[in-house]
């Protein structure tokens, strides 16, 4: 009897990459490289405590439908967008580097 790799499953294996991330390069090849049944990325709420778990810093600006998370090894932003602003918590999200 073979296994089914579920969306869930994948989640939980990007979250668990995502935990040691400390670039903004390591997080979007984790990502980009993620094949997701559902063509979803990371629900927001796992994305965030994995970049928190990793050591990176998060904002959000005041009614903005995006936070910013800065690299715990040199600071640089990453933009993430939410694509459902107003389910922050079940929302999946986007990723950029932000441009300086």
């Amino acid at each position: 009897m073979s296994e089914t790799t579920t969306p869930a499953d994948i989640d939980a294996s990007i979250a668990e990459r995502l935990r040691t991330a400390t670039s903004v390069r390591t997080v979007i090849e984790i990502l980009s490289r993620t094949e997701h049944s559902t063509d979803a990325l990371l629900p927001t709420a796992e994305l965030h405590h994995a970049l928190t778990t990793a050591g990176w810093t998060l904002t959000r600006p005041a009614g903005a439908p995006y936070w910013l998370a800065y690299a715990p090894d040199d600071g640089s932003p990453l933009v993430v967008f939410e694509a459902e602003p107003s389910q922050p918590h079940t929302a999946s999200t986007s990723v950029a580097p932000a441009k300086q």
